[in-house]
């Protein structure tokens, strides 16, 4: 079933196609099938997704329905052919560096002359001219009028990067569904000076005539941030009538710097689209898309809105979706917006509801993964054209993404039922810790007895806010027995987060810098921070542990350990409490605490 229900007769004509061809055998899925149409109705009534101000049925339309695959040659001459080979993608490049040259495209037949080829891609996916390029065509730069299949440029993007061939159909479909402006995406065979390229994914181009489907003012500049860029005054024009004047950027970073000093929107809401940023925000995180601006600022386009006077951002490239099914249902990035936007309890507050929302209306992993069994089922015919190799390959790809979504959606539900009960603390306020997993003795103390070579410990699971925490409690040993002097032994606090992908405070969501060190990665321990741990027999003394959470809103769990070859340690749970920090203090030296006094480790 596709993802997409453009007006409310398309959903009507499905629902009553489904009403009387569906088997009465097959209940559950009937049923499934009304809930999802049901949503769609849902989500049109919603304001934000009535925002296309092309209605009518275009020509270019027919490029990006399941099943259509232009087969598109390209002829470059040999001196176009060697001015690509010029061109390398470098770190530190811009979009004026690539090289553009003359040829002609010919599909069923019809030959289009003067079209405008550059290589496309970055760190990932480029690939250099006589490989598997990616490849951005514009037909009327040079040729006024021409059009291919309505379309005035596209992008042929050779999905490196994607074996399934579906992620960025399917993401920019659900993201388009929600109201958030993107390009749309089908899939063509390419040949290039007669070579074989294969399949690829055909993507209508970055201009004022996308522009058109969703605004009714297009002049504004239209931005693209590069690789891995924030906003700053020397983005490059995708088109605009002002393309020198970026005054409008610079009003966008002065205001995020307000909102983030200051924790309250009102800087942002005159400039910013923050309906449709919360959207893009909500999707980036939901589907993981973590080359996306609000987590890696990467992959992205601003568009001013002349008419509202408001910036939109629009992601770009969706073909790596889903990589860290168990990644928090609210990421914090590198985005300086989202960082502001997220970083104001009304941001929060706002990205929780739409997460919801579409977590309720179609965030279903059968609806999900039946529509990448769709697109995977259209393209099965050139697939099998191009033998057995390519068509495993997809499969596989198919398979895995199928997979991932299922697991990051079960995630998800689990991470939304559990957001619900969100811990706010004011600067200084403190809480008792409760809900531990542990059965407690009759004096309210959790026992702990060490067993060599493991981990005793009891846990308790607390959503916070972002910033500063203290746990403290008191705690006492008998027998104690530690091996060595690794910092993890004896009797203590530690805070963790299954979120957590690397060591130290940062949270950096670059897949390939991710620590396989799950202890230390997963540690929430402030820099300067106060871990303090037993390692000898003692009375009751107090313990602290010192955390800082960098992620807008996170589950943490508080854990009360032992580790030691022989001995025991007893939680005071009546004593255990959570503290909001107003800011870290000095770091006092690391020390281990024995029976009646400190010693310097």
């Amino acid at each position: 079933m596709s993802l997409k229900c453009k007006t409310v007769d398309d959903v009507q004509m499905k629902m009553h196609r489904n009403l009387i061809m569906l088997p009465l055998r097959r209940t559950k899925s009937f049923l499934r099938s009304v809930a999802v149409l049901v949503s769609c109705f849902a989500l049109l009534a919603s304001s934000a997704l009535s925002q296309s101000i092309e209605k009518k049925p275009k020509p270019s339309d027919e490029l990006f329905r399941d099943g259509f695959i232009p087969k598109i040659r390209i002829a470059i001459p040999p001196a176009g052919i060697a001015t690509l080979r010029k061109y390398q993608w470098q770190w530190g490049g811009t979009n004026e560096d690539r090289l553009a040259v003359l040829g002609t495209v010919t599909d069923e037949g019809k030959t289009y002359t003067n079209v405008t080829i550059h290589l496309k891609g970055a760190a990932g996916s480029f690939r250099p001219v006589d490989q598997n390029p990616g490849l951005t065509l514009n037909f009327d730069k040079e040729a006024p009028g021409q059009k291919f299949h309505g379309l005035q440029k596209l992008s042929l993007n050779n999905s490196i990067q994607d074996p399934s061939l579906c992620s960025d159909k399917f993401s920019r479909e659900i993201y388009r569904r929600v109201g958030v402006p993107v390009p749309r995406t089908g899939h063509a065979r390419v040949f290039l000076n007669g070579r074989d390229l294969g399949l690829y994914v055909l993507a209508e181009g970055w201009n004022k005539q996308f522009l058109r489907q969703y605004f009714k003012n297009v002049d504004g500049n239209l931005y693209d941030c590069g690789f891995a860029k924030e906003i700053n005054p020397n983005m490059h024009v995708n088109s605009g009538e002002n393309p020198t004047n970026h005054s409008d950027l610079i009003a966008l970073a002065a205001a995020t710097e307000k909102v983030s000093s200051s924790k309250k929107l009102d800087a942002l809401k005159p400039l910013l689209d923050i309906d449709r940023f919360l959207r893009l925000a909500v999707l980036d995180a939901l589907l993981w898309n973590w080359d996306g601006y609000t987590i890696g600022h990467n992959n992205y386009r601003v568009f001013h809105d002349a008419e509202r006077d408001k910036m939109v951002f629009m992601p770009h490239g969706l073909d790596q979706m889903f990589w860290r099914p168990d990644a928090p249902i609210m990421p914090g990035g590198k985005g300086t917006v989202g960082r502001a936007v997220l970083g104001t309890r009304e941001g929060r507050d706002r990205y929780m509801e739409l997460a919801r929302e579409f977590m309720n209306t179609f965030f279903d992993s059968d609806t999900l993964t039946d529509r990448i069994r769709e697109i995977s089922a259209s393209i099965q015919p050139v697939l099998a054209d191009l033998g057995p190799a390519a068509q495993a390959r997809q499969k596989r790809g198919a398979d895995q993404l199928s997979m991932l979504i299922k697991l990051r959606l079960g995630s998800l539900r689990m991470q939304l039922n559990g957001s619900s009960n969100v811990v706010r603390l004011d600067s200084g306020k403190s809480i008792s810790v409760t809900n531990w997993d542990a059965d407690l003795a009759a004096d309210q103390n959790i026992h702990l007895k060490a067993t060599p070579g493991n981990l005793a410990m009891a846990k308790s699971v607390v959503w916070l806010e972002a910033g500063f925490y203290r746990v403290e409690g008191r705690v006492k040993t008998s027998g104690l027995k530690v091996h060595g002097g690794d910092e993890q032994f004896g009797a203590g606090f530690r805070v963790v987060s299954e979120r957590k992908p690397s060591t130290g405070v940062s949270w950096d969501w670059f897949p390939f810098r991710e620590s396989r060190d799950y202890i230390k990665r997963a540690e929430l321990l402030a820099a300067n921070s106060r871990d303090q741990r037993i390692t000898t027999d003692s009375d009751w003394r107090k313990l602290t542990y010192d955390i800082e959470l960098r992620q807008p809103m996170a589950d943490v769990q508080i854990l009360c350990e032992l580790r030691a070859d022989k001995g025991e340690a007893w939680f005071d749970t009546s004593s255990i409490r959570l503290t909001h920090v107003a800011s870290p203090k000095k770091a006092a030296p690391k020390t281990q605490q024995t029976a009646g006094k400190t010693i310097a480790p």
